[in-house]
């Protein structure tokens, strides 16, 4: 009986060593934020780095996961490297953000890989804890009560010319400005029979040979491609975004007939704009063409509902002259 049991006692031992030996092989998985403090909407950024054996098949973290209360903005995956012991190092970044202050937590994210013999495992990194604060209170203010009203500011007789002078200057500066964009914007629109889909299609192929993207300029390169968009904009739907600013622009998007996934590329193209137009962003350097080809194919996508901007007809004119 015992020479009949040696060969099954045997084969378990070997089965038990070659399962040690597959899920003994090292994956590892390290998730860090670049910061654990933000105020509401801010973004932050998650790089994950896992390293595994270079016999193992890893299915990697992607921006399908869920991270809890965090919204991904961005997500970016780069190319696998191989570290001085032989093994593979693959590296992604998430690009995240919440809309609800407090304590939160970005749950453990899983690596699962198999082995060539088809054996399964898994690895998962540890949890981050993120601390939501509110604007307002990062700024001071008493969230918890009304506060009264303080007494009037007294402004001293003799400097309170000066700051009327200074806002009266302003305020003209504001009027002769306003007052030359309206009538350049009108003045532009005369004489021009193309549809909102014909002149974005040329200001497109115009902006595409110009030296922006060659030379990365790429404030120049925003500045005119988010102009371009916001004229097709208010030419096919009939709303006015080119001299909206984007919070003023965000509450024009509902009246759009385009998807609530549409409207929210809208929103994240036209703040991503804004980063590198007035706080001088520098863009991944992929970024600026796939935003060009977005607004390209945007356009296209949209053009057959366009309604063209036309007068009276010549022989409406003909008639109405000799009536």
């Amino acid at each position: 009986m015992f020479g009949r049991s040696l060969p099954f006692a045997l084969s378990m031992i070997v089965w038990v060593v070659s399962v040690g030996l597959v899920f003994g092989q090292e994956v590892a998985i390290d998730v860090r934020a670049d910061r654990t403090e933000i105020t509401i909407g801010d973004r932050l950024n998650l790089d994950v780095t896992v390293t595994a054996d270079t016999t193992l098949n890893v299915v990697l973290p992607s921006s399908e996961d869920a991270l809890g209360a965090f919204e991904i903005k961005d997500f970016r995956r780069f190319e696998p490297t191989v570290d001085q012991s032989g093994r593979r190092v693959f590296r992604s970044q998430f690009n995240i953000t919440t809309w609800t202050t407090g304590t939160w937590v970005v749950p453990p994210l899983v690596v699962s890989y198999t082995d060539r013999a088809g054996h399964a495992g898994s690895a998962s990194s540890d949890s981050l804890f993120i601390n939501v604060k509110s604007i307002l209170a990062a700024a001071g203010a008493d969230t918890i009560d009304i506060r009264d009203l303080k007494p009037p500011y007294q402004v001293p007789i003799n400097h309170a010319v000066y700051y009327y002078l200074a806002a009266a200057v302003v305020l003209g500066a504001l009027a002769v400005w306003w007052f030359f964009r309206r009538k350049k914007k009108e003045g532009s629109a005369v004489g021009d029979t193309r549809t909102p889909w014909e002149r974005a299609v040329d200001e497109l192929s115009a902006l595409r040979n110009s030296a922006c993207l060659r030379e990365e300029k790429w404030r120049e390169w925003y500045f005119a491609l988010t102009e371009i968009f916001r004229r097709y904009l208010d030419g096919r739907y009939g709303v006015e975004t080119l001299e909206a600013t984007t919070t003023e622009a965000k509450a024009i998007l509902p009246q759009l007939p385009v998807t609530e996934n549409e409207r929210q590329e809208i929103l994240d193209f036209l703040e991503f704009a804004d980063l590198v137009k007035f706080a001088r962003l520098a863009p991944p350097l992929e970024r600026p063409e796939r935003d060009f080809d977005w607004v390209w194919n945007f356009v296209e996508r949209t053009k057959i509902e366009a309604v063209p901007q036309t007068g009276p007809s010549p022989v409406a004119e003909k008639t109405g002259t000799a009536g």
